[in-house]
């Protein structure tokens, strides 16, 4: 087994952490993940470099002992009691070294307060489900990732609410949300890279109107993106399934806590 030291992740550790990610995931996903856009690097960074103000984030690295940068993982604490695994990947080199394994099971030894930790994974990673469901990880839902075309670009009237920060936001790490107001409501959506809208909920993503408006904003749209829990029928008839992902739990045994 490659002897390892384990800690925290430092800014000059984000590029490295970030070129894991992306080896991490297969091309086809990286448009609709924040973690793999072009700025990804920066805002990684921009957490490490203020830690102390981002209690409930720790980002953890395994580094071999020429420092390379072997394996990285965040996690974050949604309560006192539940933590919740971001991102966890592990360079080719070093795998079936259990190293991933060892990175969860650090966390969890340094975070006896800890009752359950969750985590999202995708349904065709064999290896991964293998290793969650040996460390006691189960089911407990299921999530599509669902695309569609945006519909033709029309006028309308649509004000963004937050145009500096989202501008900034969206220069600096390729990604950004939108706070908008259309048809007297207000609504927040997600750009993903310069082609891909996130909407929050079946509502955004099968509403014409909104999209056709917002895409004339943002000409280089191209589609839309909803990750909504499991269901057979399509929120939009022009909607494709092109993913899914588990949500897994694991609770510390009761002896334990």
């Amino acid at each position: 087994m490659v002897e390892l030291t384990i800690a925290p992740l430092e800014p000059a550790d984000a590029p490295a952490a970030q070129r894991l990610v992306r080896e991490s995931f297969a091309p086809r996903l990286h448009p609709y993940m924040t973690a793999t856009q072009q700025g990804s690097e920066a805002f990684l960074a921009a957490y490490l470099q203020a830690a102390a103000l981002h209690p409930d984030r720790l980002y953890l690295g395994a580094k071999s002992q020429d420092s390379e940068l072997l394996g990285y993982a965040e996690f974050r604490q949604s309560d006192p009691h539940t933590g919740f695994l971001s991102y966890i990947c592990v360079s080719p080199q070093a795998r079936g070294q259990r190293l991933a394994q060892r990175l969860i099971e650090d966390h969890l030894a340094q975070s006896p307060h800890l009752r359950e930790m969750q985590l999202d994974v995708f349904a065709d990673n064999l290896p991964a489900l293998t290793l969650y469901r040996r460390m006691g990880f189960e089911e407990a839902s299921r999530t599509t990732w669902w695309g569609r075309a945006l519909p033709s670009p029309a006028a309308g009237a649509v004000q963004l609410l937050n145009w500096p920060q989202a501008l900034a936001a969206f220069e600096r790490y390729g990604f950004c949300e939108l706070h908008l107001r259309f048809a007297g409501r207000e609504v927040r959506l997600g750009r993903m890279g310069e082609r891909v809208l996130r909407c929050p909920s079946p509502a955004e993503f099968a509403d014409d109107g909104l999209l056709a408006t917002v895409g004339a904003g943002f000409p280089a749209l191209q589609e839309a993106l909803l990750i909504a829990p499991a269901s057979p029928l399509p929120p939009h008839p022009e909607a494709e399934a092109f993913n899914q992902s588990l949500r897994l739990r694991w609770q510390r045994p009761q002896e334990n806590r």
